[in-house]
């Protein structure tokens, strides 16, 4: 199983440390701090290594400088008198820890960071740990770039959530208004003594229509922020397609269209709630772009679906005002439609809900044709 981010990180601090200090040397790894810059430790070869107070060096103090350019171990004291030019400070941080030699990690004329080590042996460092010492930061640095590009990935996705948090409070107020004033004005013409009694199912239908269309929004926006757990399980597929069918039925009555159901189709791994809202969405957008007289094709069959592996389609076909080519791009993206009263969440739930069932989704269409958007699935 491949390491996270963080693990892999802390993998390479340990090989750097056991493979400089050695198993039962003490040593410390101090690295750049990403917001001060400050060298603080970030690894210790072992619980209470040179811990004689804390141990951080400015990015600009002059150890620092000068393992960055000579990119050499510093042994302490030295015999050039290196050790007499630090500060004072610096001076004093490594004779109360104990430290004896600092050993730079220079990746790419870039100091990533450096060993503090007490129990120096200089013929060691000399014939093993030296000629490792290039291979070490880079070990170092490919885990500090993956980790941040972990936490760079991370932080994108959180932007996005906020971004569409953002957009999900001002859709919500458009999606939600527009039924509420048609259902407030269809209800007063109901109360009006001069409406005609055949023309009352026709508003009644009306205000139906517009409750719906406002619970269709709430469950959308709903399932878009919802973290929900799957549960998964062997589950008839054509049984989920008649009950969607079943449910959509109403709905597509009054809007003078048909749904046709045929074709049969095996068990897929999945779960059966997720899967017949996937369903009754595309049957109500089929229903939506339809005219009145129009027929909807649904069907489901076996299919191979990755390496000849036999899967399950299930294919929903209207006959409808189409998509134009240039929309065919974005459907699946939140908050774009091409209906007038839509929100634009629908699709997008879907080939999510689809995508976490190991699925699928395809759709195409043509202008004043239709659209047929196909659903596939791996067999159970």
């Amino acid at each position: 199983m491949a390491l996270s981010p963080d693990d892999a990180l802390t993998q390479a601090r340990k090989h750097v440390l056991s493979t400089i200090v050695g198993r039962d040397g003490q040593g410390v790894l101090l690295e750049p701090e990403p917001a001060s810059r400050a060298y603080q430790v970030t690894e210790t070869s072992r619980p209470g290594a040179l811990s004689n107070g804390p141990l951080a060096f400015a990015a600009n103090c002059r150890l620092v400088r000068w393992l960055r350019v000579n990119g050499e171990c510093l042994s302490i004291p030295d015999s050039v008198g290196v050790f007499d030019d630090l500060s004072e400070q610096e001076q004093a941080l490594l004779r109360q820890s104990g430290v004896q030699a600092c050993i730079p990690l220079v990746r790419e004329r870039r100091l990533i960071g450096f060993v503090a080590t007490s129990g120096f042996d200089v013929r060691a460092y000399q014939l093993t740990i030296r000629p490792r010492l290039n291979d070490l930061a880079r070990r170092l640095r490919d885990a500090q770039g993956q980790w941040d590009e972990a936490r760079q990935s991370e932080s994108i996705a959180r932007s996005n959530r906020l971004s569409v948090a953002g957009q999900l409070a001002a859709s919500v107020a458009h999606e939600i208004r527009n039924p509420l004033a048609a259902i407030r004005s269809t209800v007063q013409m109901l109360r009006d003594d001069d409406v005609p009694v055949p023309a009352r199912p026709q508003l009644l239908s009306t205000v139906m229509d517009e409750v719906d269309r406002v619970n269709r929004t709430l469950v959308d926006m709903l399932a878009l922020g919802r973290l929900r757990s799957s549960a998964f399980e062997t589950c008839d597929i054509d049984r989920v397609v008649d009950q969607a069918v079943a449910f959509c039925q109403g709905y597509a009555e009054r809007r003078q269209t048909r749904i046709s159901r045929r074709g049969y189709a095996k068990a897929v791994k999945g779960d059966p709630y997720e899967l017949r809202q996937v369903v009754v969405n595309l049957l109500l957008n089929a229903c939506q772009a339809s005219k009145a007289g129009c027929t909807i094709h649904i069907e489901t069959a076996n299919q191979p679906i990755v390496d000849d592996r036999l899967g399950v389609v299930i294919r929903v076909v209207d006959e409808g005002i189409g998509i134009a080519a240039q929309d065919l791009a974005h459907v699946f993206e939140p908050f774009f439609t091409t209906k007038v009263d839509g929100g634009g969440l629908g699709l997008g739930i879907c080939r999510d809900t689809v995508g976490r069932h190991g699925g699928r989704m395809e759709l195409t269409s043509q202008v004043s044709v239709g659209t047929t958007v196909s659903v596939y699935l791996p067999g159970a």
